[in-house]
């Protein structure tokens, strides 16, 4: 959905007329194809799909994400029951992440070769692993005042856009959405 509403709140930065413009979902593999094909000028993705489409010889200019919808990339998911009755399990999955994301930032060559020792299908692909590495670290990663922290301000701009596009009939208090309890231990 995030990518979508991307897409929407970039037509409305740019200005573009409605009538002008097609918005397909096309799949996570369709996205990038149709827009290495030249058969869709634009696209909203994740790093991986720029990787493919810039393999094809296909011409990419990100934009920047300040200009985007602001959706959270990346989030670790946990039900209320799993948080109270088995907070262990969280905090452990959150560490195991936030320590892979600051390896990215930090070191990416280290971090390419954890990914492939991992994940042995990767081997030969190193170099478009640490193409999706350095996309996330750019645009995914970037200005973080703590490593996996909630930014609230961010949420409530998005759940404050989803309310005024009539996705969500109204707004929850932001608490009861997420929580940072974990994240301090991990860093």
């Amino acid at each position: 959905m995030g990518q979508f509403y991307s897409g929407q709140k970039a037509e409305n930065w740019i200005s573009f007329e409605p009538t002008l413009t097609t918005i397909q979902a096309a799949g996570p593999t369709g996205v990038w194809q149709l827009f290495a094909a030249g058969k869709a000028s634009v696209m909203a993705g994740v790093a991986g799909w720029v990787v493919s489409a810039r393999e094809t010889g296909a011409k990419v200019h990100l934009m920047n994400p300040k200009h985007g919808f602001g959706s959270m990339a990346q989030a670790i998911l946990a039900s209320d029951e799993t948080i109270t009755k088995n907070p262990q399990l969280v905090q452990k999955v959150v560490t195991a992440a936030l320590r892979g994301m600051a390896l990215i930032m930090k070191d990416p060559d280290a971090a390419v070769a954890a990914y492939v020792r991992a994940v042995p299908a990767y081997k030969g692909h190193e170099p478009q692993i640490r193409q999706v590495f350095d996309l996330f670290d750019k645009y995914v990663y970037a200005n973080q005042k703590v490593l996996g922290e909630m930014d609230a301000g961010r949420l409530a701009r998005i759940q404050d856009f989803y309310v005024s596009e009539g996705i969500v009939s109204k707004a929850t208090p932001l608490s009861e959405l997420y929580t940072n309890q974990f994240v301090g231990a991990a860093n």
